[in-house]
């Protein structure tokens, strides 16, 4: 199983700090691995490298934004192609919103994450600490991949007998 992380180049620091979660994800669900672009500079297209990662993926980060609802390439080739990836391969939809912004437009009703110990949601920016959020983010992900494909993570090493 592998995962595909959709973002704003200008929101690179979000992203950065994203794949701590997404890395332990992998680990305790046996993902292989989250392609994020990083080698691409703001606002070049790369449809090309994008096209193929999505294609093999069956879980999808949204890093919603203000900067991604403003990118045309992300808005109109690679959701559009994200979305019909996951109707086709019953794929997961994990969006988190980085600030306030229209996040509706992006994914609707679908629920978003962090959400604060209320369940209400929090941007990423508007935490004490962007850490915080971010890894409220990441828990909330694994409690998504656990209810969607069915599968728990796994304990990494046995304690018993030490």
């Amino acid at each position: 199983m592998k995962g595909f992380v959709s973002y704003s180049h200008y929101d690179r620091e979000i992203c950065e700090l994203l794949k701590l979660p997404l890395r332990a994800i992998c680990r305790g669900f046996g993902i292989d691995e989250f392609w994020i672009d990083t080698n691409t500079t703001t606002g070049r297209c790369f449809r090309d490298g994008y096209s193929e990662a999505i294609d093999e993926a069956s879980i999808f980060v949204l890093v919603i934004s203000s900067n991604s609802i403003w990118s045309d390439e992300i808005m109109e080739h690679e959701i559009p192609k994200i979305n019909a990836r996951a109707k086709s391969c019953d794929g997961l939809i994990l969006p988190v919103v980085v600030d306030d912004c229209f996040w509706r437009l992006v994914v609707g009703t679908t629920l978003a994450s962090p959400r604060d110990i209320n369940y209400n949601l929090r941007p990423i920016r508007k935490w004490m600490s962007m850490r915080d959020g971010i890894n409220q983010a990441g828990l909330q992900f694994a409690d998504a991949i656990t209810r969607h494909f069915g599968i728990k993570p796994k304990q990494l090493f046995d304690w018993s007998g030490s």
